[in-house]
């Protein structure tokens, strides 16, 4: 069944961009939202499963045991394939974390380790894509090939890498990579002489035909249930005399399946392999159905049992027995967005499960959308967008995406007149202004490139917090007077631990913040807000990291591995990134941590963390 997850899940991403022609019919599945999220199991499955898990693509004989991925997870295989073949890597030795959420960067880059080597790969640089980011000869590699796009406005080319990557960017990377090179599935045949339609509506599948129907194909989707995926009922028509059990594997949810007379033959774990159904009806008589023989005949005796009236009760273990129902219906299941609600009269026999269902008419919700959360791509150009899924999402799978009014980025080049319009800052100082954290020197200076000091950072963890601060306070410092703009800040960042002083009375306001002070106060100030910060293991090599004091050594190594800081390159880039053991790094990076922290590399930071973590 894991695998049937993964060919469910590139069906449905493949469906929402292409109309496939069924018979005389055609139709398109909502059943997975193209602007979920997606996360980093489900890009190692596709991808799994798009190669065919190709031993050709092997580098090393075995991965990790991550105590995050369990052997009976549906993705387990595609994780130990994906690892071995350096596609992917663990967020930390032990760790994959499957439902981590991707960026536009990562998949870009996880997609390039899949065709090429990224080694080889020369980094370009965007207007937010920097030539020392990790992905940035894999961001070029996938634009230039046409994988994935950029957005250009004025002579500004963007990439977008920090945006949650979405199930529709990789439905139209796989797309521009596949063309006429990987068909979906083929030898999808359900049989010789059948054919199937849809109605006009969705929700009724018609399968006509005569003789056995089957699926075929090792690790491939049946047809039958690749198209069936999102209809309510199946319908299987006249003439049709057997039913292989794998012929609905992994076909979704039904309300009702429909059996001909003319069935003889019936392998009854055919019920077993869908997700779930409600009910299941048999066109003849008790006498026909019991007429039928069975494969897997462990349940065949209890089949027999179960049907009254031509409808097929299943999958309750007992002794056989004619039921006996109670006169009175009672509370059944709620309706949700998909079917109505029913109620249930219950057999009265000791230890039987089986009810007649009373369908409550008209009582479907539809589908209700609730908690919307913000999907953070914005721009100077437009609103961004929030997405949420239905309250029933475990039954439908839906979503909503919609605009997030009020949310487009401040151009700040338009407010300071020393931001350089194609600076690699810009988008992070547009967000961190428009988002109140981080604001001018003046009306119209930001300075880019002077320091931040200990009292300015302090005062922006305040705002991130959005604790009401109180500025006529008396702090333990002598020279934090009161009534000053930071005095609120300073004594609510010292009271809670997320600061101390440079001594015991002197907190040093105007002193300009290291590198290594900025990284330690971010990280006690997550420790605060109970925010459990990123593990990437793919990280540069930096070479002077036992120049960074061992008060801060820990902070500082959670912030790189976090990716919200970056060294600064002291030799000719060339691509850094590193996989330990399977290649060295080729270029070194120093941290410099006792180096100040300029306005634009803490505008970087506090936007990525505020985007990650906050938002």
């Amino acid at each position: 069944m894991r695998k049937i997850v993964a060919l469910l899940l590139i069906i449905v991403i493949s469906f929402s961009l292409v109309n496939i022609s069924v018979s005389a019919t055609s139709k398109e599945t909502d059943f997975f939202d193209s602007n979920c999220p997606l996360e980093r199991w489900m890009a190692v499955t596709l991808l799994a499963e798009i190669f065919e898990y190709d031993e050709n693509r092997i580098k090393n004989t075995s991965a990790p045991a991550y105590t995050d991925v369990s052997e009976d997870a549906y993705y387990f295989d595609a994780v130990n394939w994906s690892v071995c073949c350096n596609i992917i890597s663990g967020t930390s030795a032990n760790a994959f974390s499957p439902r981590q959420q991707l960026t536009r960067g990562m998949l870009a880059y996880i997609m390039a380790r899949t065709l090429t080597d990224v080694n080889s790969l020369v980094p370009v640089s965007y207007e937010d894509v920097s030539k020392d980011m990790y992905f940035s000869g894999a961001v070029h590699f996938v634009v230039q090939n046409g994988l994935m796009s950029t957005e250009t406005i004025g002579d500004k080319t963007n990439f977008y890498p920090s945006a949650v990557a979405k199930v529709s960017d990789f439905a139209a990377l796989y797309q521009n990579y596949a063309k006429d090179k990987l068909p979906l599935f083929d030898n999808m045949d359900i049989g010789s002489g059948f054919d199937f339609v849809i109605d006009k509506d969705n929700s009724v599948m018609y399968v006509n035909g005569s003789g056995k129907l089957y699926a075929t194909g090792e690790r491939k989707m049946p047809a039958l249930a690749y198209h069936a995926y999102s209809v309510r009922h199946i319908v299987f028509g006249e003439g049709i005399t057997q039913i292989d059990s794998d012929a609905l594997i992994g076909a979704g949810s039904f309300d009702g399946i429909y059996l001909p007379v003319s069935l003889n033959l019936l392998d009854d774990a055919l019920f077993e392999q869908m997700d779930s159904y409600r009910e299941v009806y048999f066109g003849g008589s008790v006498e026909d159905w019991e007429k039928l023989e069975y494969i897997c005949s462990y349940r065949a005796e209890h089949l027999k049992q179960c049907i009254i009236d031509g409808k097929v009760r299943i999958f309750y273990n007992q002794t056989p027995h004619k039921h006996q129902f109670s006169d009175t219906y009672k509370y059944g299941n709620d309706a949700t967005c998909s079917w109505d609600g029913y109620d249930r009269a219950a057999c009265t026999i000791e230890g039987c499960a089986t009810a007649l269902l009373r369908r409550k008419e008209g009582s479907m919700t539809g589908h209700i959308f609730e908690n919307y959360v913000y999907n953070r791509d914005a721009t100077r150009i437009e609103d961004g967008t929030e997405s949420a899924l239905c309250k029933y999402h475990y039954y439908c799978g839906v979503g909503d995406t919609k605009t997030s009014q009020g949310s487009k980025l401040v151009n700040t080049s338009n407010l300071f007149t020393d931001l350089q319009n194609n600076a690699w800052y810009l988008n992070y100082v547009d967000y961190a202004y428009t988002n109140n954290l981080f604001y001018g020197l003046s009306e119209t200076k930001f300075a880019p490139e002077a320091a931040v000091t200990r009292a300015m950072f302090v005062t922006v963890l305040s705002r991130i917090s959005g604790v009401k601060v109180n500025n006529d306070v008396t702090t333990v410092f002598e020279d934090v007077r009161s009534g000053q703009w930071y005095t609120g800040a300073i004594d609510w960042a010292y009271n809670n631990g997320i600061v101390y002083g440079l001594t015991d009375t002197t907190f040093g306001c105007d002193h300009k913040i290291s590198r290594e002070q900025l990284c330690t106060m971010l990280v006690r100030y997550a420790d605060y807000e109970g925010i459990k910060l990123r593990h990437h293991s793919e990280i540069a090599t930096f070479m002077d990291l036992d120049k960074i004091s061992p008060w801060a050594l820990d902070a500082v190594k959670k912030c790189i591995h976090a990716y919200l800081i970056n060294g600064e390159k002291t030799k000719e880039y060339i691509p850094v990134i590193i996989q330990p053991p399977h290649r060295p790094a080729e270029n070194y990076y120093d941290f410099n941590p006792h180096n100040p922290a300029t306005r634009a590399q803490t505008a970087k930071i506090l936007a990525d963390f505020h985007k990650e973590y906050i938002f």
